[in-house]
């Protein structure tokens, strides 16, 4: 039977958060982007309406096409054990789909760089016929989207859940780990008691699995 593991990005294969990364570069000041994110965290901020904000504030002091989004997503770092763990995983004969609640745009340019060749995301970036961005639309809360997407993916190729890993850092795995195995990328309090198995670094992985 095929396995398949679904990686997260932020804080998994990155070190940083890629959307905190782009709302810099969208001109969000890091005191706005915390606002936001607390106000988010204490629901009095539904998960659309934060995305709507942070649009609304960097069209108010500027523009950016698609074309510097892609070229800023080849400037972000990678862990240094990302690319050889996928490598590993996939020779070992798993699908390697990264699955993330970052933005498509973004992704997309990343699961490239990883070599990775299907990859989904919670979230869209539209543009205008120039290229420009014109919004930025929300499927939802991160954790319930990368679920469904889950689900989706492995109904459309027949893949039994429980033949599938998820692997990530932050509260927006729990879904997943509820229903298949997880691996817990560091030390994210929530996420233990569902883990199956806790790693240190990226390169434990292979051998776990």
């Amino acid at each position: 039977m095929q396995k398949i593991i679904f990686f997260d990005l932020d804080g998994t294969l990155t070190p940083r958060s890629t959307w905190y990364e782009l709302n810099l570069k969208l001109g969000i000041t890091p005191g706005e982007d915390k606002t936001l994110f607390d106000q988010y965290l204490a629901e009095t901020l539904q998960y659309n309406d934060w995305t709507k904000k942070l649009f609304r504030i960097h069209k108010s002091r500027g523009s950016i096409t698609k074309d510097e989004i892609v070229d800023f997503a080849q400037t972000i770092e990678l862990r240094p054990d990302a690319v050889p763990t996928i490598d590993a995983l996939k020779q070992k004969g798993y699908i390697v789909v990264l699955l993330s609640g970052a933005v498509d745009t973004v992704v997309e340019a990343m699961a490239k760089r990883l070599g990775i060749v299907e990859w989904f995301a919670c979230s869209k970036l539209s543009f205008d016929d120039a290229g420009v961005l014109s919004d930025i639309v929300s499927t939802g809360d991160e954790a319930d989207s990368k679920l469904g997407l889950a689900r989706t993916y492995l109904s459309k190729n027949n893949i039994a859940i429980d033949d599938a890993i998820a692997i990530g850092d932050g509260g927006n795995e729990e879904a997943l780990f509820k229903v298949m195995k997880g691996i817990l990328f560091g030390h994210t309090e929530k996420l233990k008691p569902l883990a199956w198995k806790q790693v240190e670094n990226l390169s434990e992985i292979p051998n776990l699995v």
